[in-house]
């Protein structure tokens, strides 16, 4: 279980900057516009944030605040905890089960795999430049 949940003032206004699309991604070689999401549930202190993408829907991306302390690539780090993280994003937004016809984002998608990387410090610049 997911260590706690955002309050949904806080959740609000992190969604309304983190959830803008933006031109940032390519999608079968052609620019495309990308539509993150922000996942509610945080893990540990949610001082990281990882971007987690479906190979079968990138460059679509989930924005997933984790504890700072976990190490992306130890299989006691963030991998320890994937199952739970996918688990809490088909909860929040559905899941493409195998043999369903392909639905729209944001219903998640893992049966291809997925990727993730530290968006941390993007996010911090998106969000402090709402105060400069």
């Amino acid at each position: 279980m997911p260590d706690r949940i955002m309050s949904s003032q806080a959740l609000a206004a992190m969604q309304s900057r983190i959830e803008t699309p933006h031109e940032r991604g390519y999608r079968g070689g052609t620019p495309s516009l990308v539509h993150p999401k922000l996942v509610d549930q945080v893990w540990g202190d949610g001082q990281r944030v990882i971007a987690l993408t479906t190979y079968a829907q990138s460059p679509d991306y989930y924005v997933v605040r984790i504890d700072s302390s976990w190490d992306l690539d130890a299989s006691d780090g963030l991998r320890a905890h994937m199952d739970e993280i996918m688990e809490s994003i088909e909860d929040q937004f559905g899941a493409i089960l195998d043999g369903d016809p392909p639905s729209d984002w944001p219903m998640a998608d893992f049966s291809l795999g997925s990727n993730w990387g530290d968006i941390t410090s993007e996010i911090l610049h998106l969000l402090e430049s709402d105060h400069g």
